[in-house]
């Protein structure tokens, strides 16, 4: 598989089976504080486990994202930004991106709060 059949199978299953979220970054410190929105579509699962990362301490995380790098542009995901899931922000503590050919093909997120 392709790292562009890859992308194309994603964007397929999350117009199916997602849902509309957002990836909100904060700029400044209040009250000048702006945020950056971006939509998105994401499967949004509620997890509570602990995943390996690497090598390195184990990450708890309340819920897990999976987004395409279709939607976002220029925009890359980093820990410290929020996930807007209905009404709720949830923080992102992990950012995950797989690759194939050293093409991004999906970034899962955890999320936290």
């Amino acid at each position: 598989m392709t790292p562009t059949a890859a992308l194309s199978a994603l964007d397929r299953s999350l117009r199916a089976t997602g849902q509309p979220v957002t990836l909100r970054r904060y700029a400044g410190a209040p009250p000048s504080q702006t945020t950056t929105d971006t939509a998105l579509t994401g499967i949004y699962r509620v997890s509570g486990e602990s995943q390996a990362t690497g090598g390195r301490l184990p990450v708890q995380h309340d819920a897990t994202i999976v987004i395409s790098p279709t939607d976002l542009g220029a925009v890359v995901p980093r820990v410290g930004d929020k996930v807007l899931v209905a009404t709720r922000e949830r923080a992102v503590i992990e950012v995950r991106p797989f690759q194939m050919a050293g093409v991004v093909v999906r970034y899962e997120l955890g999320l936290k709060g």
